[in-house]
């Protein structure tokens, strides 16, 4: 987390070189809907609308020295939103970047903040992988076990790294079991199969470091029928689950932290990427079920499984 205004100047910094760093097709970027005030890409204003400007608030310093307050056409702003923001496309010029760091230098809420944005990229998904990382953020070894198992394999693909290179040479013998990620999100930017096997012998070692190898997933299959524009399609679906998660904090101090929902995606098995807004995948619904039922040995024809004491989210 950044605290102070040369720590956060020095993490805009940091995520030009993460986000304007990797090669490939720019995906699309965050979800829809939101508060506040949207920054870059398509959604940015033209030139005849206001410009965001801050003035210094002396009654928000926190001790941190006076901090900016956000201003939009006369009104303050208190949520910015980035309906776009997560690709190099979205900052072609300096006044992007400059915008961007306006907006977290201010007091208003960001999501995400530089910080959280920069949380959820892919290289630093890798480097959480690493052993001894989690352990700088969590005390109790059962919460690091915990999460630590649910972790595929992540590799770096920096020059020097003996892990990273050692795995190379297996996933250009076996691509089946691995994906090549860039710093990207919203679907359609991964490479699988040959493609993967392509770009690790093509691309040179600055376009390789910008990248993160991955062991792919691969969730058991389940029957499903799904349908997009009233037109279905059925077979054998492979599903994954997301869990919302709500933060709002300042610096060290957190005021909210905790699970707000989930997100089902389920695709039909053998579709590589999983983006619903990208058109790979599709939104469903978990189904609870407790072993017996799952295996077809108790009652899996009842579809009312309230008097199970223990419950657990096997198939959907």
């Amino acid at each position: 987390r950044a605290t102070t205004r040369a720590d956060l100047g020095a993490t805009v910094v940091a995520a030009k070189q993460v986000v304007g760093s990797s090669a490939g097709v720019a995906g699309a970027g965050g979800g829809g809907g939101g508060a506040g005030a949207s920054a870059g890409g398509d959604n940015a204003a033209d030139d005849e609308a206001p410009v965001p400007t801050a003035e210094a608030n002396p009654g928000a310093n926190s001790g941190k020295g006076r901090v900016p307050v956000l201003y939009y056409d006369d009104h303050e702003v208190s949520v910015v939103y980035f309906r776009a923001g997560y690709t190099p496309n979205d900052y072609p010029t300096e006044k992007e970047w400059a915008a961007r760091a306006l907006v977290e230098h201010s007091f208003s809420i960001k999501c995400p903040c530089i910080s959280y944005h920069l949380a959820g990229t892919k290289k630093v998904q890798q480097a959480l992988a690493k052993a001894g990382e989690l352990e700088r953020f969590l005390r109790h070894p059962s919460d690091i076990e915990s999460i630590r198992g649910v972790f595929a394999g992540l590799w770096s693909l920096e020059p020097g790294d003996p892990d990273g290179m050692a795995e190379v040479a297996k996933a250009a013998a076996d691509p089946a079991k691995y994906v090549l990620k860039p710093q990207r999100e919203g679907g359609g930017n991964n490479y699988f199969g040959d493609e993967l096997v392509q770009n690790l012998k093509s691309m040179n070692p600055d376009e390789l470091a910008s990248h993160i190898l991955m062991e792919k997933i691969c969730p058991p299959a389940v029957s499903g029928t799904l349908m997009r524009s009233l037109v279905s399609t059925s077979g054998e679906c492979i599903c994954e689950l997301g869990v919302y998660g709500i933060y709002v904090g300042h610096g060290p101090s957190a005021s909210l932290n905790e699970s707000a929902g989930h997100l089902l995606r389920k695709k039909i098995l053998g579709t590589d990427e999983g983006g619903v807004a990208a058109g790979y995948a599709y939104l469903s619904s978990p189904l609870l079920c407790d072993d017996d039922a799952l295996e077809g040995h108790g009652p899996a024809a009842e579809r009312d499984h309230s008097h199970h004491k223990s419950k657990r989210t096997r198939r959907a």
